[in-house]
């Protein structure tokens, strides 16, 4: 999914629930050292190696600060706060 689209569809379920008194955050994470790639055969020769993955706990730390401040987005590690934007920037350049 783009990041416009991740975004297009958080955006919309808020609006779903928050009448109901439920808050969204869209958590966007780099790569994640999980046993994901175990169960993923292959997939890892497609991550970058240029970005260090966070570890679980890191992960779950983002995720809690979302919940904590009511972030609407909230983008880890910070290097994909620039990369999210510009593709999020292209896909509405583009039309997609």
């Amino acid at each position: 999914m783009s990041a416009i689209g991740a975004r297009r569809k958080s955006d919309a379920l808020r609006t779903e629930v928050e009448a109901k008194g439920v808050f969204v955050s869209l958590v966007v994470l780099g790569l994640v050292e999980s046993s994901y790639w175990e169960h993923n055969p292959g997939s890892r020769e497609h991550a970058s190696k240029a970005i260090s993955p966070l570890t679980t706990d890191q992960a779950g730390a983002v995720i809690i600060q979302a919940i904590e401040q009511r972030k609407r987005v909230l983008v880890s590690p910070a290097i994909f706060r620039a990369l999210f934007l510009l593709r999020a920037l292209y896909s509405c350049s583009t039309g997609g």
